[in-house]
This record gives structure tokens, C-alpha cells and sequence, in this order.
């Protein structure tokens, strides 16, 4: 079987080069088709290349920062993809994560530097062929090659770095975002890869893309641990993007039987975190009762999500920020002066020693855990009286929670909506 190896530009060229060698010794009846010519000049032989696509069963773009926008790699994509259909066309990233992908590749499945990822493509472009290899004999061939791929791939990026290093004349602005991948490339290397640990992520922004995929793919429980979670579905704040595509993520899982369980913030020590972050008095206070509004509302008009959904306030502020499935963990430490939301983010998988460690001591120990509040599994009035009670309550010092009458009569008013199924009417930005 023939399989296209799309590149432009030197660091993508070397990973072809690599993987046109590398995917010759796992599966030996691939046909890796690699040009050898700078395709950025690629226009004096279109025809050719175009005869070349025809003949390809399945085709690996190599994406780098540097031509993330390239149009040829686009046009070979798009050509691809109409001869063979898109679940046959694949981006590799290199350094980057999916929600950087712009254009036609956005619109494809893609893996990274990571084993369970090229694995998962090796599988893909097995099951195109026509007398794929077993099963077992693929996992065996992969486990005795993916050493050489690993370090070769280690190698490139070492030096792609060293390039990097070597025009830096100061550590701000894009040099920040530098050092931040040298970090990145860090979590590739075998001992921490051992103990779970697949990628890490600039912020949580760039993580919720592949949040939603886990979720979207989560079949058994889902558990959130945040302060008030505006920065992960947007309620309380201004919901788009990805915030809002995590938040619909989460109402189909639960309509689909899936459980799940939130720790947040109890709005009474909130303070503690407005301070660190330097907000206004009563900001998060807002975000978390808004979202309790927003859930007491799904539970009334969702049944499944009245069955499934369970949350609980705990006395404390985070120390790290987690979602949790059945097979990965995203976790987002809480730093002291920001936003967790705009700092590094990190996903494992399990069983594993890091991601069982959280599962069991930052999860599971404070959910069992009797002193909690329960909130939301009472009947509707009952929730909506204790939701009031929350707009009029004080903090550990007596002061109120939520400061501004304006904003107090506006959560009333939501409150008061969920008696009759009324939407409350938007704030004015």
C-alpha cells in the first residue's frame, strides 16, 4: 500500500524522511512515498504530483509551526482526501496541539509525539490495507521499532530546540513560549512516560480540545475538582469556543448515563482565591453560584442530568484544578498571583502512579468525606431556597458574598426563573 508523506520546510522534512524509513520496518508491505524536492516550489511538477496522490491509499502530513499555513501541504490535503476520503488523511504535529490546527487540517483527526498516538496511527493505516498484519503482530513489531522512532524524534526536536536557544537574547515574549515547549518536550522523555505523564499544554485553553474528545468518549464517570469552572465551561463569564463546546461535551455524556461529580469552591471561602487572582469582591462568588443556577436548571429540564449529575461544595480552595475519566486526567495547578486557567496543564493516563495518586488523595478521600455540602440533590424549591440563602450569605469574615445589589437581584432573578422554565434576561456587557 502506497502512503503519502506530506511535507514543507526543514524540521517537517526531517520527520518525513524519518518516517518514511521507520514505517518500511513495521509494516513491511507499506510503500512510504516521500519527495525529495522542496515542495514550496512544488508548482513545475503539479501534474506529476497530482498522478502521485491518485495512487496513495492513505497519506501523513508533517505540521510544524513554520508551515502550519502552508497551501501546498493544503491543496496535496484537500487532493488527498477527495481520492481516498478524509479518515485516510492524518496530520502529524510536531510541537504543536490540536487547537492550533487552522484550515483544511483542522478538520482531521491528528496525533502528536506520543506513543498511544502513533500507535493509534499505525493501527488506522493497518486497518486500510488490504491484508492488514494481526493485531498481535502489529503490537509486536511497533513495541521492537518504536525505540528507534522515539529517539530519532527526540533527536529532531533536540535540535530544532538548540536552534531556537541559539537566537535567544531574552526571556520574554516569544522566547517565554519557547522555553514553554522545551518544557513540552521534557514529558516525551521514558521516565516520565512511565509514570503516566503524555503531554503538557501552555494553559487549559489549549487543553479543552482534547478534554472535550475525552469526554466525548467517556462511557462510565467524569469528575471535575475546581473553584467556580468558568474557565472550563463558561458559565459566569463569556461562553464561546471551546468552553462552549466542553459544556455541551458534558450535557450528552450525561444523557448518555454518564456519571458525573463536581468538588467546588464553596462560595463562603472564595475570598481566599479572589485575592490571589487579584478580582473583585464577589467575582467568583458569581461564577460558582452561576453555575449552580445553570446545573439546577439542566437537572429540571434533563432527567438523565437530575439522575447523574452530583455536586458538592467543600471549604477550601484548590490546589490544582482536575477532570478526571476512566482512562485520563487533565490537572492544572493553581498558581498563587494568576489565573489556573493561564497556566500549564498536564495529562496522564491510568492506571498510573500520578494519575491513581489524585484520583485517590485530591479526589476520592474529599467526596467521601461527610462534611461536605451536598447541593442540588433536594427537590427544585428546596434548591432554589438554598441558592438564595448562598446570594445572601457572608463569608468567614461576615462580609457579604455578593456585594453589589445589582448583581444579587440579577441571580434572584435567575433563581426565580427556574420555578417556570423563563429564561432570565441576558446582562447587559
Amino acid at each position: 500500500m502506497k502512503v503519502f508523506l506530506g511535507w514543507s520546510g526543514n524540521l517537517s522534512r526531517q520527520l518525513a524522511d524519518t518516517f518514511h524509513t521507520w514505517l518500511k520496518c513495521v509494516i513491511q508491505s507499506v510503500d512510504p512515498f516521500f519527495s525529495s524536492h522542496d515542495i514550496d516550489k512544488g508548482a513545475t511538477w503539479h501534474s506529476s504530483l497530482t498522478g502521485t496522490l491518485k495512487t496513495c491509499s492513505y497519506g501523513i502530513f508533517f505540521i510544524t509551526e513554520e508551515n502550519m499555513g502552508n497551501s501546498w501541504m493544503h491543496f496535496e490535503a484537500g487532493a488527498l482526501s477527495k481520492e481516498i476520503g478524509d479518515a485516510r488523511v492524518c496530520p502529524f504535529l510536531f510541537r504543536l496541539h490540536d487547537a492550533m490546527l487552522e484550515g483544511p487540517f483542522a478538520h482531521f483527526q491528528a496525533v502528536r509525539f506520543d506513543e498511544d498516538d502513533i500507535f493509534r496511527l499505525l493501527t488506522g493505516l493497518n486497518e486500510s490495507m488490504d491484508s492488514p498484519l494481526p493485531d498481535e503482530v502489529l503490537r509486536e513489531s511497533f513495541a521492537t521499532y518504536w525505540p528507534r522512532l522515539q529517539k530519532k524524534l527526540m533527536e529532531i526536536d533536540s535540535a530544532a530546540q538548540s536552534r531556537v536557544a541559539h537566537g535567544m537574547d531574552s526571556a520574554d515574549g516569544n522566547d517565554i513560549a519557547d522555553l514553554k515547549r522545551m518544557v513540552e518536550s521534557l514529558f516525551q522523555r521514558d521516565n516520565l512516560h512511565a509514570v503516566g505523564l503524555r503531554h503538557v499544554y501552555t494553559d487549559r485553553l489549549h487543553s479543552l480540545s482534547d478534554m472535550r474528545h475525552e469526554i466525548d468518549s467517556e462511557g462510565k464517570e467524569i469528575i471535575i475538582i475546581g473553584s467556580s469552572l468558568k474557565g472550563l465551561i463558561g458559565i459566569g463569564g463569556d461562553p464561546a469556543g471551546d468552553q462552549n463546546l466542553v459544556r455541551i461535551a458534558f450535557m450528552d455524556a450525561l444523557k448518555r448515563g454518564v456519571k458525573v461529580r463536581i468538588l467546588m469552591t464553596h462560595p463562603e471561602v472564595a475570598h481566599h482565591r479572589s485575592k490571589q487572582e487579584g478580582r473583585e469582591s464577589g467575582e467568583i462568588e458569581r461564577e460558582i453560584i452561576e453555575n449552580l443556577i445553570y446545573f439546577t436548571r439542566e437537572r429540571r429540564d434533563n432527567k438523565e442530568a437530575a439522575k447523574n449529575l452530583e455536586v458538592k461544595l467543600y471549604n477550601g480552595t484548590p490546589t490544582i484544578f482536575t477532570l478526571c475519566t476512566s482512562h485520563t486526567m487533565f490537572f492544572n495547578p493553581y498558581t498563587f498571583y494568576s489565573k489556573a486557567y493561564d497556566t500549564l496543564c498536564f495529562r496522564v493516563v491510568g492506571p498510573s502512579p500520578v494519575r491513581d495518586n489524585y484520583y485517590n488523595n485530591h479526589y476520592l478521600q474529599a467526596w467521601n468525606d461527610r462534611r461536605l455540602s451536598k447541593i442540588l440533590d433536594k427537590r427544585r424549591k428546596m434548591a432554589m431556597k438554598e441558592l438564595e440563602s448562598l446570594v445572601n450569605g457572608t463569608n468567614q469574615h461576615d462580609e457579604p458574598l455578593i456585594p453589589d445589589d445589582e448583581t444579587r437581584q440579577e441571580l434572584f432573578t435567575k433563581i426565580a426563573s427556574l420555578e417556570d422554565g423563563e429564561q432570565p434576561p441576558a446582562r447587559d456587557k
